[in-house]
């Protein structure tokens, strides 16, 4: 019988997490929190490495930093978020203002830590609506998400729902 009590040992890391947003002063975090719908998000298949040397393991669920997430309005996860989908025909197809957000920083369905248990905070993610972000973050329709979630949509059609400002570095 192994022992659940105690110390457990974590491998140690660097933590090099890279956010969305490029500056706090003028960030506009979402004012109502959401909650990630997990069926909408696509497992990864194989190990992926994302930028930030986070290592997402093989058949995790994770949503990357500049993911746009649309409130679902019809089918049994209305009021949940997932990522946008020009294919979805839950309401997430369509940017509506309030209704869409962007993720400021990565997110794993069974926390940071998977082996310690699920994270509450998981599926209540830190997003924003505006601010100063930077561009090459923000996974439009020209950037293939490493996670395998579908493209998101033009930057054109972003500027119509979400208040962002860009630096492009």
């Amino acid at each position: 019988m192994t022992n659940t009590y105690g110390r457990t040992v974590l491998t140690p890391t660097v933590d090099n997490q890279i956010t969305l947003l490029a500056n706090l002063t003028h960030a506009r975090w979402h004012p109502v929190g959401i909650t990630v719908d997990w069926t909408t998000v696509t497992a990864v298949v194989g190990d992926v490495t994302l930028p930030d040397y986070l290592v997402v393991p093989d058949g995790t669920k994770a949503l990357r930093y500049g993911q746009i997430l649309c409130r679902a309005t019809l089918g049994a996860g209305a009021g949940l978020w997932g990522p946008y989908d020009a294919a979805a025909v839950d309401g997430r197809a369509t940017l509506t203002r309030g209704l869409c957000v962007a993720l400021n920083e990565t997110v794993l369905e069974n926390g940071p830590v998977p082996a310690l248990g699920t994270s509450a905070a998981s599926a209540h993610p830190p997003v924003l609506d505006g601010g100063l972000v930077w561009q090459a973050r923000l996974l439009d329709s020209t950037q293939v998400d490493p996670l395998g979630q579908p493209l998101g949509p033009t930057f054109a059609a972003l500027e119509a729902v979400l208040d962002l400002e860009y630096v492009i570095a």
